[in-house]
């Protein structure tokens, strides 16, 4: 799984210009396979990149 999201992120190109526009343009872009799991993972990513300063 690991390999597979690493290969996803490298075909990214981020337009932001700070850690956290990147961290959301990252998280918001990466195509994840399909599941509930990976759902919760990225609404969990989104709510900890709001509370990061």
């Amino acid at each position: 799984m690991n390999e597979l999201l690493y290969k996803a992120v490298q075909r990214i190109n981020l337009k932001s210009t700070n850690l956290k526009e990147c961290y959301l343009e990252l998280i918001n872009k990466t195509k994840f396979p399909k599941g509930e799991y990976f759902e919760k993972l990225k609404r969990a990513i989104q709510t900890w990149s709001i509370l990061f300063k």
